[in-house]
């Protein structure tokens, strides 16, 4: 049983890691997106 557990947890560690990993690839394009538009905003109406 304990060798059941231990691998069952593996798997877990391994899917939460892939989703955080994906979660940190979409988080990282969000956040290079929004201060190129927070730019391109405040210079439009300076102009």
């Amino acid at each position: 049983m304990l060798e059941d557990t231990n691998a069952v947890m593996e798997d877990s560690n391994v899917a939460t890691n892939q989703m955080e990993s994906s979660v940190n690839d979409l988080g990282l394009e969000v956040v290079e997106d929004i201060p190129q538009i927070s730019v391109s905003r405040s210079v439009q109406p300076i102009r």
